[in-house]
């Protein structure tokens, strides 16, 4: 009998019997990846906006999906703020520079993070696999600095 209530309890604790579903309270933003609204590109990237709008210069968070063998040549985002990447999967290359080449890039796999000020020239690509990222931009107020502090 022991066995069979400790059983029974494991099975409960560990997420065995069927969960009721709570309701997400308004404002709050809770996305499962197959919520996410993929919008394809012309150019080799798939794009979801998980939080926000890209067109304004308010704070958005969206998720990137590079295809194998993409590469973007070097642009400078001149929106006023912080760009922040979080490479979750695969391995993006990355250089700075209006010049940037393949040969000046370095790698980036998942968990790597880049921070990037308003007007940063960079060239990214992707090797043999899909990578995805998550991209924050996050607006400058007026009298904040444009990188990040030193710890």
């Amino acid at each position: 009998m022991r066995a069979r209530v400790f059983g029974l309890s494991l099975l409960l604790i560990l997420g065995g019997a069927p969960r009721a579903h709570s309701q997400v309270p308004e404002g709050v933003v809770a996305l499962t990846v197959e919520q996410f609204e993929w919008q394809a590109s012309p150019v080799g990237w798939e794009m979801a906006v998980l939080f926000g709008d890209m067109r304004s210069s308010d704070y958005s968070v969206v998720r990137l999906r590079m295809q194998p063998n993409w590469d973007a040549p070097s642009h400078t985002h001149e929106r006023t703020e912080l760009e922040v990447v979080r490479v979750i999967s695969g391995t993006m290359w990355l250089a700075f520079g209006e010049d940037s080449t393949r040969g000046m890039a370095a790698a980036y796999g998942p968990g790597s993070f880049i921070v990037y000020p308003a007007g940063t020239t960079s060239r990214m690509f992707t090797g043999d696999e899909v990578v995805i990222a998550e991209v924050t931009h996050l607006p400058l107020q007026s009298g904040r600095r444009s990188e990040p502090p030193a710890f």
